[in-house]
């Protein structure tokens, strides 16, 4: 089971990274060394802050104390739309693979 998600985790990342290097060129390559350096980055500040503030919660919690509440509120809105957001997606693309998949197990049997 666990090879199987890193198999599809693995063609999604190389198939879309080829697509993209290859309409793009090698500024795609530059914008994902941004990226991960930015990355990089902030995970080594929430780090920071988790020793730095003995919190329980989310990074809303840090943000709530150094900015303000409401700040933190609308960083928590935030991630739980992406959450929701993820899930739905999760559902619409298994309802359209049941769809594709019975319409070719469909044309293939009245074939």
């Amino acid at each position: 089971m666990l090879t199987a998600i890193g198999e599809v985790i693995g063609a999604g990342l190389f198939g879309g990274s080829g697509t993209v290097i290859y309409n793009v060129g090698s500024g795609a390559i530059l914008a994902h060394l941004i990226s991960e350096i930015i990355m990089v980055m902030v995970t080594k500040v929430l780090g920071e802050l988790a020793i730095l503030n003995l919190l329980s919660g989310s990074s809303s919690e840090y943000v709530r104390g150094a900015i303000s509440p409401w700040a933190g509120l609308m960083l928590g809105a935030y991630q739980f739309y992406w959450i929701i957001a993820i899930a739905i997606e999760v559902i619409a693309g298994g309802s359209l693979l049941n769809d594709s998949t019975s319409i070719l197990v469909n044309s293939h049997l009245l074939s």
